[in-house]
């Protein structure tokens, strides 16, 4: 597994090798795109 970065507006979760689950996460902008890491 390689280790992964933290961001602040996303959730990652590596469900298995290869498949990952990216979830936005900012409720307060409706979930918009931002370039924030």
């Amino acid at each position: 597994m390689v280790a992964m970065k933290e961001y602040k507006t996303l959730k990652i979760d590596e469900r298995e090798e290869g498949i990952s689950i990216i979830t936005l996460n900012r409720p307060e902008r409706l979930n918009a795109i931002n370039f924030e890491r």
